[in-house]
């Protein structure tokens, strides 16, 4: 019998890192666009160099296309946090986190503290508490922000998935 695999087990897959099998947490890219967890990257990274003859690149885990750090001059050490964010998935992370309804408000973990998120500003693409949505609404320049019920995007599903305007497609 074939193997079934659902569209959750599929949008699961999407958010796994390569290299650690775990949900991506801080994700970057490649030139070749494969992603990983920043610091699974930067493992890999100084394990590749450290073994290759010519220390100034290294070549992605996957596909093996070589990637030459824009600026080699930078020990690699910091190769992998000079790469780009996936935006795309950030977005995706942030869809998991409201459906599973772990996404906790943007404002309040600045200042360390761990609030359930109710709502989603659209214009900021931060999720708030109650407190700090009532806050983002009294300020002149945020009044106007669309702010949608993080329960309205987990019931809608797909509709409010790319958060993001900056979305690496």
């Amino acid at each position: 019998m074939a193997n079934v695999c659902n569209e959750g087990d599929r949008f699961e897959d999407l958010l796994t890192c390569t290299i650690c099998l775990e949900i991506f947490k801080v994700p970057k890219y490649l030139p070749c666009l494969h992603t990983f967890c920043e610091s699974c990257i930067n493992t890999y990274i100084l394990s590749a160099v450290e073994k290759a003859k010519n220390g100034d690149r290294f070549s992605c885990p996957i596909c093996r296309q070589n990637v030459l750090p824009k600026e080699n001059e930078d020990k690699p050490e910091e190769w992998a946090r000079k790469l780009p964010g996936n935006h795309f998935v950030m977005s995706m992370l942030d869809k998991r986190a409201i459906q599973k309804s772990e996404k906790y408000c943007n404002s309040c973990q600045v200042n360390d503290e761990k609030r359930k998120a109710l709502s989603w500003c659209t214009a900021c693409e931060e999720a708030f508490c109650d407190a700090c949505q009532k806050y983002h609404k009294s300020f002149k320049m945020t009044s106007k922000h669309k702010i949608i019920l993080l329960k309205d995007i987990q019931s809608e599903g797909v509709k409010h998935t790319a958060f993001r305007s900056d979305v690496l497609l």
